[in-house]
């Protein structure tokens, strides 16, 4: 199912990709036999970086870190990696410290320090993280409603008690935006539970588009952290 869905959207993309991975053993028996032993018999070079990038545009930074590096290094000396985890943000950093990735880029840019500390999505500090830098972006939290309620700010929802189905990321060990939603709600002095106790639903969702479409149908509150 999941094959027709890309064939149908990227039929290309889709005989390319499957034209690679028919060839793929023929290419590893090649590369590996005696008659072949130049510098590509081996596709990892003498240094290689995997870096995780999670999901959105995060794997294309990646992909323009690894084309700066490779521009430091000799010609063939260096290779690397992205790895889409298509998760929320945790994840990046816990590859790092289960020597799955040297690179982590997550968001928001609080993820590392929560992961130094062993707070937030973290139960255990990792010490070891480092921050290389920041790339400035407007990356806040986003609530949105629809118009036709009237309402102007979240204390009213929750004085009205309004039974809100709510998008949001999901409350796990991972997704950095579930994680910020509720620790904003009880910024404004109400758990999770409570909101559900006067029916509101929380629906957890991977993704600001998908959140957006629900919010566009129904009675939906969101949360997002690249506003759309």
């Amino acid at each position: 199912m999941i094959l027709k869905s890309v064939r149908s959207r990227f039929s290309g993309l889709f005989v390319i990709a499957m034209a690679l991975l028919s060839n793929m053993s023929a290419f590893d028996a090649y590369a590996q036999s005696d008659s072949h032993a130049d510098r590509w018999s081996q596709w990892q070079a003498k240094t290689h970086l995997v870096i995780s990038a999670g999901r959105a545009n995060f794997p294309r930074i990646a992909a323009w870190m690894l084309n700066a590096v490779n521009d430091q290094f000799p010609d063939a000396e260096f290779s690397g990696e992205i790895l889409f985890t298509g998760s929320g943000y945790g994840i990046e950093l816990k590859n790092l410290q289960r020597g799955m990735a040297q690179v982590a880029i997550p968001t928001p840019s609080a993820t590392p320090y929560m992961s130094y500390h062993g707070v937030g999505v973290f139960e255990q500090a990792n010490p070891n993280v480092r921050g290389l830098f920041r790339i400035g972006q407007r990356d806040p939290i986003t609530f949105a409603v629809p118009a036709e309620w009237g309402v102007n700010s979240v204390e009213e929802l929750i004085k009205r008690k309004i039974p809100l189905k709510i998008a949001t990321g999901h409350q796990d060990d991972d997704d950095t935006t579930g994680f910020l939603f509720e620790e904003v709600m009880k910024a404004y002095g109400v758990s999770l539970a409570e909101m559900r106790s006067w029916g509101a639903k929380i629906e957890p969702m991977r993704g600001p588009a998908r959140r957006c479409e629900a919010c566009s149908r129904e009675r939906w509150i969101r949360s997002f952290t690249k506003p759309l």
